[in-house]
């Protein structure tokens, strides 16, 4: 029983510092920087550094607002390319 009990624990400490090292790795180690920062948009910037689902609902809204008014009085995109 004492065998047993001593290979569960030494797999469960595998399995938790195996993924304790991996969040460590992926929250400070791992490199979020790009070259292409510079010319990411506003849109994602704001979906990035919003707290909240709510926020992004609020522009979204106002966004799909916006196009729907575009469509009414351009008419509406090629299929291909319509926001719905």
């Amino acid at each position: 029983m004492r065998a047993t009990m001593t290979t569960l624990f030494v797999i469960a400490m595998l399995i938790s510092s195996t993924q304790t090292f991996r969040h460590i790795y992926v929250k400070w180690i791992q490199p979020t920087s790009s070259a292409l920062d510079e010319f990411k948009d506003e849109t994602s910037i704001k979906a990035e550094s919003s707290k909240n689902i709510n926020e992004l609902m609020v522009s979204y809204r106002e966004a799909k607002k916006a196009v729907q008014n575009y469509e009414e009085i351009n008419g509406k995109m090629d299929h291909k390319y319509s926001y719905q």
